[in-house]
């Protein structure tokens, strides 16, 4: 099932083994994949664009707005369930 969503995900100080694997598929499978340097050393299995995230928070949410049906994933530390799009 294609879905257009972007799949946030939190990665612990203990890094990607600490994911579920179907987690860790959809990530090695987004064509976009968003995170710190460090989260993105993490899936050198990623065939998709990997977007360093630093001062560049603007232009990174406009190209995720107007992705279309480009699988995304954001990379983040810690739990993101506390985000919510206003």
């Amino acid at each position: 099932m294609q879905t257009n969503r972007i799949l946030v995900v939190g990665v612990s100080g203990a890094g990607r083994a600490t994911l579920p694997a179907a987690i860790q598929a959809r990530i090695a499978q987004a064509e976009l994949l968003y995170g710190a340097a460090r989260l993105l050393a993490e899936w050198p299995d990623c065939a998709g664009e990997q977007i360093a995230i630093g001062n560049n928070i603007a232009q990174m949410v406009e190209r995720l707005r107007g992705r279309g049906d480009t699988r995304a994933v954001v990379l983040g530390t810690g739990d993101p369930r506390g985000l919510r799009h206003r």
